[in-house]
């Protein structure tokens, strides 16, 4: 049992980063839609914004 703990410990650590690069992306994705949402709202209102 104890031999097959780097294995799994390996395993249990590459899940995880694995799941924190999925939240990652999803965060990054979700700041660029709610930043679009954001100038497409502000430019509706007339207060343009230049990039």
């Amino acid at each position: 049992m104890l031999v097959d703990m780097p294995g799994s410990l390996t395993e249990e650590a590459r899940y995880h980063a694995e799941r924190a690069d999925e939240n990652y992306r999803a965060g990054m994705t979700c700041e660029r839609i709610y930043e679009s949402v954001k100038i497409l709202t502000m430019n509706r209102r007339g207060k343009i914004i230049a990039l």
